[in-house]
């Protein structure tokens, strides 16, 4: 393996196919999705794919059962309601929106005046569920 080819498998890992359980229920859920590539993380199966110019990721078990789905969020897209009590603690610096079956979790990482960056989780209604430094 040349160079070259070392390091794209290091920043980009090979993308697999899956089972067909898992594309067949892959379509289902997010028939418009574009560029898509499957890769193995232990027991699953993730799909990382743009789906209405938003980056996405889901994934799933050998037998095609959605696990979860997390979607990055532009600013413009985060609730109202989450966005302000994340902009209470500094600048938003990403947002990821996950869904796990029936619950929403927002997962971001803000960044306070001192510079100090926290992961904050908060749960659909705004609550915050976790706040961890980085």
């Amino acid at each position: 393996m040349d160079l070259k080819n070392f390091f794209k498998q290091i920043i980009r890992p090979v993308s697999i196919t899956p089972p067909s359980a898992c594309q067949n229920a892959f379509l289902k859920k997010f028939k418009d999705a574009i560029n898509v590539e499957w890769s193995e993380k232990g027991d699953l199966y993730e799909a990382v794919f743009y789906r209405h110019n938003l980056e996405h990721l889901a994934n799933f078990t050998n037998v095609g059962t959605l696990i979860d789905y997390r979607m990055s969020l532009p600013a413009e897209l985060i609730p109202v309601s989450v966005k302000s009590h994340l902009e209470e603690k500094g600048e938003i610096m990403n947002c990821i929106l996950i869904n796990r079956g029936n619950s929403l979790v927002y997962e971001a990482i803000v960044r306070d005046k001192n510079l100090n960056r926290y992961q904050v989780e908060m749960s659909e209604l705004a609550k915050e569920t976790a706040l961890k430094q980085l």
